[in-house]
């Protein structure tokens, strides 16, 4: 049975780099990044200087800039680690990773799959599920004489 299909000069991630990426977009969803900021963050985005990620959000009133800082994160962590063996000189989370020497252009992951990473995610043991219920309520009048 053939794999999925990866184009020449390409390979697929490996399994560290996956999960490597998975807990990176978990980070960036906790930050309230929208999935489609998180597909197309590219190294534009990202001052490695400052540690910084810049984002931009157009709304129907107002252009706001976001800038978040993922020192000591799971996002630096990431870039450090995982992102130099892509090779990638776009997109930070890729499909595939490429062989070659340089970095070249690779193709940004597919939003299901971070809809995916994101619905799988598991619920922390601290987190108690919200339970809504209707309570009756009925007034006594008690007299009480001392």
């Amino acid at each position: 049975m053939p794999g999925p299909f990866i184009l020449d000069k390409y390979r697929a991630l490996r399994v560290e780099e996956r999960e490597a990426a998975e807990k990176a977009i978990l980070w960036l969803k906790k930050k309230h990044l929208r999935i489609e900021e998180i597909v197309f963050l590219s190294e534009r985005n990202i001052d490695r200087e400052k540690k910084l990620i810049n984002v931009r959000r157009e709304g129907k009133i107002a252009t706001i800039y976001r800038q978040i800082s993922y020192a000591e994160s799971q996002f630096e962590l990431y870039l450090t680690e995982v992102f130099p063996c892509l090779k990638s000189n776009r997109f930070i989370f890729v499909r595939w990773a490429f062989t070659g020497r340089s970095p070249e252009l690779c193709q940004h992951i597919e939003t299901e799959a971070v809809e995916k990473i994101i619905k799988q995610k598991p619920n922390s043991l601290l987190t108690l599920a919200q339970k809504f219920g209707n309570i009756r309520i009925a007034k006594v009048n008690l007299h009480i004489r001392n």
